[in-house]
């Protein structure tokens, strides 16, 4: 249906604004310096606890001398968490009072740490000392030992702090409860629990034993709810059951045959295949959540057990930590169920997140295998995330007042790996929230004259100190960009954004003079300054001299250089960004003829030079052919014939649709009719998979635009009563407006066509040309997922290292990357922070960043590029233009 076209409105929109979006602010310290992160003024963590009462996390480090080292939450305004995360900077434990002191045994350190309700308690293996800290979580208030020394437990592995209920000497009728200390060690299972009453605080802690542990206990945890404990070891995970006179015992060495306790086994071999390493219990579902090396297990309080491994769809084995935020967020799901998080560590993946609803399955089985595999776990793996690949272990912050933060929900996870330390936060982000912090990289790093550019980091993640290079491709980031900012000025009309647009489109309109003939553009440039070596910062690299490696001395511009034999590429980004910036930025008669030239030179020089890009030598540059004699009739173009039939069609679709000139229109049908080239574009994504190329992918996205925005652009001015710049009144308006109807509707089944190829990509950019420019209807389903990739996009453009290989969630393709053997592929598509970072250009289906790589730091950790935030900008903003996604 040729109207079909004209409906341009996108039904069923994506709303995403009413709704949060999750976003995970890293941000990590290394033990010893790795020109990584910042360092940590102690050299291991020994353990770690969250004081709720003081909004702080402790460590237990092997400094003997400060031992206890605290960082506090930060006071938060409303805005997102940044780069510098929002805890404060380690800080020591100290004494303030000569009374008071931390007695330190350096040949009886301390091994655990663990959280009672009022105070702080730290374990040796020989004895028990209990600490109050002030609010700062700084200063010691209060000091004392709960054992004499006299007991030796052996090496402590593992403890938790319980209140057991007993019942009060000479009545029956009243209950209290009784601190237990339980310690975990090399020899089995101790009790601590006071000499007589908490009253008589002075007199040394009672050491029980349980006879039936006598192996090493690796893991503990009292689940105050259930009033028992959890004991692991490498024979049987324990569950212990004490009765109200546990606590009043007279003997040193108990017995469940005393009636003291109640014991219960669930042996290592059956549904527990490994010992159970760590243990955490999850309030919100009334469950513990056990790790073992395969698997991890969902325990109810009657005792029954759930697995989730590989058959329900875990990442990987080797795990050895766990722990759950208990911070409510809502999800997208139509029962607008709440949920929480679960983080599982691993020996050699970093680690792992899944989202729990507490509208869980009541059979707790929830089968994952089931689901979209972006909605059940997620890795955080490689330098951005973790110093190392190896988790030690995780403590969460499980303190959820929001007047501490702002009023954004938000919950910390702090990872302790082999060689530092790194706090996750997720908050409730909006994607606006993500676009400003987006936006604020833009400038000044990424701005060279106009041109958008990345930037090298000297030191990896590190964007003080950068450097620019020039590249064959800088027009096509700077029209990505042009575009982004041109749609985001057509929004918010803030003059700050028409500045920042306008200047993009005066690099491009550099790149269009530097060579002094009309039509013909360079790939990139530099100025004197960068041609000398004393551009600011750290310098542009890659710009050459006249007569070597195609670049030439301008002659317009004294000083410049432009490089030439331009390709296809280059001009496809130009239209992409001309039209937009004529329709949504150039506001005076002057900005207005300039993109108006600039769009008709280069038009005019592709036509008059018989649709060959002729460079300053007088002969066509190698990739710049569209004449059908090279794309119909020459097997050497096979690959380009699709490509370069849609792009030459779409330049002259915007040429026409601006210029009105009859020429164009006249090439256009003589292209498209007599040549073939509708044909052409029909198939032009080619979907050989040893043929698959991403960088086409991108040129296509840009001229399926150019073509349909040919279109769009006058469509619009009809509905809003405007006639566009170059056009006398609406009578010619809505004459052109049909003209470009007939043009562009036989490239409808193309944009169809490669949609259906290219959509399981979840592109949020390739989303916005088809059910935006083209207004093709799109499933509400496959919308979602384009758009889950701006939710899930990490929140800064740095190249870490990553590496997908042997996961047990993301199989290998048979076919590897294009013209690379050693470019091995996933299957199925990952979210974008678990991918290389890069331009759209890359194969986003790329495994791991090298395949030398044994994981994610064996050959470095990557971090040395900063791409652009037009990779996430441009999606943005022109899914919101086009109403695909609202406020």
């Amino acid at each position: 249906d040729m109207m079909f076209i004209l409906m341009m409105a996108v039904t069923g929109v994506v709303c995403v604004f009413s709704q949060k979006v999750l976003h995970d602010a890293p941000y990590g310290q290394t033990f010893v310096r790795q020109d990584l992160f910042s360092d940590l003024p102690f050299v291991s963590v020994q353990d770690a606890l969250y004081d709720a009462n003081g909004y702080c996390f402790v460590t237990l480090s092997s400094n003997t001398d400060i031992p206890l080292w605290s960082t506090k939450r930060r006071l938060m305004s409303s805005s997102v968490a940044g780069t510098e995360g929002i805890y404060s900077d380690w800080r020591p434990v100290k004494s303030v009072d000569d009374n008071i002191h931390l007695p330190v045994d350096v040949e009886n350190p301390y091994l655990k740490i663990i959280k009672a309700p009022d105070s702080i308690i730290l374990v040796s293996s020989s004895s028990v000392v209990e600490i109050v800290l002030d609010f700062n979580c700084t200063t010691l208030v209060s000091v004392r030992t709960l054992t004499d020394g006299s007991s030796s437990f052996g090496d402590v592995l593992s403890a938790s702090y319980a209140d057991v209920s007993t019942v009060q000497p000479m009545t029956s009728a009243v209950k209290s409860s009784v601190p237990v200390v339980w310690l975990g060690t090399s020899q089995g299972l101790y009790g601590l629990t006071p000499a007589e009453s908490v009253s008589e605080s002075a007199a040394p802690w009672r050491v029980l034993q349980v006879s039936e542990v006598s192996e090493p206990v690796t893991s503990l945890l009292w689940v105050q709810q259930w009033e028992r404990l959890l004991a692991g070891t490498s024979i049987a995970l324990y569950e212990l059951t004490v009765n109200d006179a546990f606590t009043l015992s007279d003997g040193e060495r108990l017995h469940s045959s005393s009636s003291l306790y109640h014991i219960q086994y669930e042996w290592i071999g059956g549904n527990l295949d490994f010992e159970v390493k760590d243990m955490t219990y999850d309030m919100s579902l009334d469950c513990v959540w056990l790790v073992q090396q395969e698997a991890l297990h969902q325990r109810r309080a009657d005792g029954t057990l759930w697995r989730q491994g590989h058959y329900q769809g875990l990442i990987t084995n080797n795990l050895t930590a766990v722990a759950v935020t208990l911070q409510s967020f809502g999800t997208s799901s139509p029962d607008s169920a709440k949920s929480h998080f679960m983080w599982a560590g691993t020996k050699s993946k970093g680690l792992m997140r899944r989202q729990i609803r507490v509208t869980a399955e009541e059979d707790g089985s929830d089968d994952t295998a089931q689901e979209d595999p972006w909605q059940t776990w997620l890795l955080f793996y490689g330098a951005r995330y973790l110093p190392d690949a190896k988790v030690v272990m995780m403590v969460s912050d499980d303190n959820n007042d929001m007047k501490k933060h702002g009023g954004r929900k938000q919950s910390t996870v702090l990872v302790v790996s082999e060689l530092g330390v790194s706090f996750i936060t997720t908050q409730e982000w909006s994607l606006q929230d993500k676009e400003a912090v987006m936006q604020s990289y833009q400038y000044p790093r990424h701005d060279r004259h106009g041109i958008v550019a990345d930037v090298s980091l000297a030191v990896a993640g590190d964007t003080s100190h950068w450097s620019h290079s020039c590249e064959d491709s800088d027009s096509i980031w700077t029209s990505q960009y042009a575009v982004a900012a041109s749609m985001r000025y057509a929004i918010t009309q803030k003059p700050a954004d028409r500045s920042s647009a306008w200047q993009t489109f005066e690099g491009l309109e550099k790149l269009a003079q530097l060579s002094g003939i009309p039509g013909l553009v360079g790939r990139t440039f530099c100025s004197p300054e960068e041609v000398a070596g004393v551009a600011e910062n750290g310098g542009t690299s890659g710009c050459g001299v006249d007569g070597e490696g195609n670049w030439h001395d301008s002659s317009v511009m004294n000083g410049w250089v432009w490089k030439g034999d331009t390709s296809s590429d280059t001009i496809n980004g130009h239209y992409y960004a001309y039209g937009v910036i004529l329709d949504m930025v150039a506001e005076t008669v002057d900005e207005q003829d300039r993109v108006y030239k600039c769009i008709d030179d280069i038009t005019s020089y592709i036509v008059d030079n018989d649709f060959y890009y002729i460079d300053v030598t007088g002969e066509p540059t190698k990739w710049g052919r569209w004449n059908p004699a090279d794309l119909n009739d020459n097997a050497d173009y096979y690959s380009e014939r699709g490509l370069n039939s849609l792009e030459i069609l779409a330049f002259l679709s915007l040429g026409y649709s601006v210029t009105g000139k009859e020429e164009f229109l006249v090439q256009f049908q003589s292209l498209s009719e007599k040549h073939g080239y509708y044909t052409n574009a029909l198939n032009q994504k080619i979907d050989n998979p040893f043929e698959d190329n991403h960088s086409d992918n991108e040129l296509s996205q840009m001229a399926y635009h150019t073509l349909f925005y040919s279109l769009y652009r006058l469509q619009r001015a009809v509905d809003i009563g405007k006639v566009p710049y170059g056009i006398k009144d609406t009578e010619e308006l809505k004459s052109r407006r049909d003209e470009l109807l007939r043009m562009t509707s036989p490239v409808v089944p193309s944009i169809k066509r490669w949609w259906s190829i290219v959509k399981h990509e979840r592109s949020p950019l390739w989303l916005s040309v088809v059910a935006g420019a083209a207004g093709v209807q799109v499933p509400h389903r496959d919308r979602e997922r384009a758009v889950a990739s701006l939710q899930l996009y990490p929140a800064d453009m740095i190249s870490w290292n990553v590496h997908n290989s042997g996961r047990w969630d993301c199989p290998e393709q048979p076919y590897y990357g294009r013209d690379n053997p050693d470019n091995v592929l996933m299957r199925h598509i990952r979210p974008p922070q678990e991918r290389i970072m890069g331009h759209y250009n890359i194969d986003p289906y790329t495994l791991d960043s090298s395949h030398e790589a044994t994981d994610a730091y064996s050959t470095g950790v990557g971090g040395n590029v900063e791409f652009s935030p037009a990779e996430w900008l441009l999606p943005y903003w022109s899914l919101r233009f086009y109403g695909v996604i609202e406020e």
